[in-house]
């Protein structure tokens, strides 16, 4: 059951980067604050007067606000503006996901961060950090070091993807961590999977506040034969982990998760203008939404292999297999 808690926008899919294993379409589009405002206010609206169905559970249970991109900083005016409304309509933060090198300046970034601070953002900010995006390490000390005095660490979030094939960047990024850990007064602690690297890590400080690192895999798109190797299929999670959002992409269109198959038409709900009824009804009638949600998209593979459908190899990532079934034509 598609059950929306969250809204993440992305102002814009511009980007001051010009990573490898990015697949995000740089769509000219860019989403605009009243655009934004108004559907955090139907949002609101929404959810009071269905608070009692299935899709909305409680009017008291907390709803998020979230940006990504692109690179949501580029746009720091719509993010102020969005962060005021939500305010204002008493909702949550999540994450603002940035690369951390959009700015220019010590001083600028200082403005834009105390802006975003001023109109009331207590979330996350989603540090990308690893062989893919580059960069410079001082410049990303600096980022988080200016997020961390005006914020406090635990609003910190460093996202890194594993890179198997650059194994010296990987160490430079553990030896980077380290540094950040003196460098902060804080202490690195290692929790991650010995054997596939995959988990978490934290800078613990005294005062009880942490800087948390996350290590996950890199994701393949369907047409990459490196996405079909594994030696497990997924494990159905009925799109709990990265669903029940509206995304709201720089053109406009919103899916209704935030893996990296939203960007699939067969996913679309429909245009943040239509209005959030017509966006609910929309996913009712879907029978992609149906498979994500309900009858589970492990269940929906393994009946396309009884009836004959030769797949490219195994996936254990669930979003891959979204993406193939959408580009592929099969629901």
């Amino acid at each position: 059951m598609f059950c929306p808690e969250e809204v993440i926008f992305c102002p814009t899919n511009r980007c001051n980067l010009h990573c490898g294993h990015c697949t995000v379409t740089r769509w000219k589009d860019d989403l605009t604050a009243e655009q934004a405002v108004a559907f955090l206010e139907d949002i609101f609206r929404w959810r009071k007067e269905n608070w009692s169905s299935r899709e909305v559970t409680s009017d008291e249970s907390p709803f998020y606000v979230g940006f990504s991109g692109g690179e949501p900083c580029l746009d720091i005016d719509f993010i102020c503006d969005v962060c005021e409304k939500a305010v204002n309509l008493d909702f949550y933060f999540d994450r603002i996901t940035t690369n951390g090198q959009w700015w220019k300046t010590e001083e600028e970034l200082e403005e834009k961060l105390g802006q975003i601070y001023e109109y009331g953002f207590d979330g996350k900010f989603g540090l990308s950090w690893d062989s893919f995006h580059g960069g410079d390490k001082i410049k990303l000390m600096t980022f988080a070091r200016n997020v961390c005095e005006i914020f406090g660490p635990s609003s910190l979030d460093i996202l890194s993807v594993i890179n198997p094939a650059s194994e010296n960047n990987d160490a430079d990024f553990f030896s980077a961590m380290e540094e950040m850990a003196d460098d902060f007064g804080g202490e690195l602690i290692n929790e991650l999977d010995e054997e596939t690297g995959k988990g978490q890590m934290h800078i613990a400080f005294d005062d009880g506040s942490y800087i948390t690192i996350f290590r996950f895999p890199e994701s393949y798109r369907e047409y990459d034969s490196r996405a079909w190797k594994n030696n497990r299929w997924f494990t159905d999670d009925f799109c709990q982990s990265t669903g029940n959002v509206f995304y709201v992409h720089s053109n406009g269109m919103v899916a209704p998760c935030c893996g990296f198959a939203n960007e699939s038409e067969k996913l679309f709900l429909g245009k943040v203008t239509d209005g959030v009824s017509k966006l609910m009804e929309n996913a009712r009638n879907s029978k992609l939404m149906d498979l994500c949600f309900c009858t589970g998209l492990e269940n929906f593979r393994k009946s396309l292999e009884q009836n004959g459908t030769v797949l490219p190899g195994i996936t254990d990532d669930l979003c891959t297999f979204c993406d193939y079934i959408c580009n592929r034509g099969l629901v």
